[in-house]
């Protein structure tokens, strides 16, 4: 479910950091930001099937799989070799009905199960059961991340003037903060980390910003600016009234469909070089966008005519790790050494999907 919802803040306009960016003309080539690549293969055998990657963690050296489809959470190496599967579907301890993503804990040497209602699971990197929680409240809790001695979560909330971002001690599992209420439609947004800070946007907040969070305060800190591919939600034939919910949901997945609603910000991050947005253009097309910080030249990767799903689930100064699904092979060999190329040939249509990391030009 996405929803669509507003952080209000009390900076003005003008103190807040703008990156500026032309969604049709790149200013850097892919070889300005790129070094090399890397096909790492998910070793495939009767335990470690995967139907499709939904979102990737990197920890210890070993990638932490979640396939949303099969409800799995599977280990590899950084070989790509399997190691283990983190629980499994089912009511007993530690066992799950469905998993919304993957949280660690690396201070503690955690991995968080996320179960969209009722808490999450505790396991070991190398897959061990530790303990389940419950969480504090009622909502339906979809990313969980630790910052400082608290945890930020991504809820969808029970209406709109509920918060979606829940700030509680892990500990206690006592709610100490929450942000965010909004119209109750579109809500979805997520956290990313940088230099040990905690960070948040939202895939469809109208002007495409990323605030700080901290357990007392959520800071805005930049926006994108996209010239003319802006857009706002509240220019829709929307009332966004909890009231109206189902009939505006389904009118809102056809603009989706038909372009009315042109795209969403469904990744962003940060380095030490680069700010990181992914656009996903009516569910077909990735286009991310590399902002240089030195300068503020960027390259705009991704094309209308190549299905390429383009998402960083990773994002360290020196690479970022792509998920790779068959219908994207062809499209990426291009960018690849003829060495990598090859790992893509020898894969069939049994075959795990892959992992594409892209390291940084330095």
């Amino acid at each position: 479910l996405f929803f669509l919802l507003g952080c209000k803040q009390e900076q003005s306009s003008t103190d807040i950091l703008t990156l500026s960016v032309d969604l049709e003309q790149s200013s850097l080539r892919y070889d300005d930001v790129f070094s090399n690549a890397e096909i790492i293969l998910l070793e495939t055998t009767d335990s470690s099937l995967i139907s499709k990657i939904t979102n990737v963690d990197e920890y210890k050296s070993n990638y932490y799989i979640h396939d949303i489809r099969s409800v799995k959470a599977l280990a590899f190496d950084y070989k790509g070799k399997f190691i283990c599967q983190l629980g499994r579907k089912g009511q007993g301890p530690g066992e799950y009905s469905w998993l919304a993503s993957i949280a660690i804990d690396k201070e503690n040497d955690i991995i968080h199960l996320v179960e969209p209602l009722g808490g999450f699971h505790n396991y070991s990197p190398d897959g061990k059961y530790i303990s389940s929680k419950k969480y504090p409240d009622g909502n339906d809790y979809q990313h969980l991340h630790h910052f400082d001695n608290y945890m930020a979560a991504w809820t969808i909330s029970s209406g709109s003037q509920s918060d979606c971002i829940i700030i509680f001690n892990p500990e206690t599992m006592e709610i100490v903060n929450s942000y965010c209420k909004g119209t109750y439609l579109l809500k979805s947004g997520n956290f990313y980390s940088y230099n040990n800070e905690l960070f948040h946007y939202e895939k469809l907040e109208p002007f495409r910003r990323v605030y700080k969070v901290s357990k007392d305060s959520l800071t805005l800190l930049y926006q994108w600016d996209f010239g003319d591919d802006n857009f706002d939600m509240y220019d829709l034939d929307l009332t966004y009234k909890d009231e109206n919910y189902v009939k505006e949901y389904d009118l809102f997945w056809r603009y989706m469909k038909d372009g009315t609603v042109p795209y969403l910000v469904v990744e962003q991050a940060q380095n030490n070089n680069y700010y990181y947005a992914c656009l996903r253009f009516q569910y077909k097309y990735d286009k991310s966008v590399f902002y240089r910080k030195s300068d503020g030249k960027y390259l705009v990767f991704g094309e209308e005519d190549w299905p390429m799903k383009t998402n960083s689930h990773v994002f360290t100064d020196d690479y970022m790790i792509i998920a790779l699904n068959p219908d994207n092979y062809e499209n990426f060999k291009p960018y690849l050494p003829d060495s990598e190329r090859k790992k893509l040939d020898t894969l069939t249509e049994d075959d795990n999907p892959c992992l594409l990391k892209l390291y940084f030009k330095k």
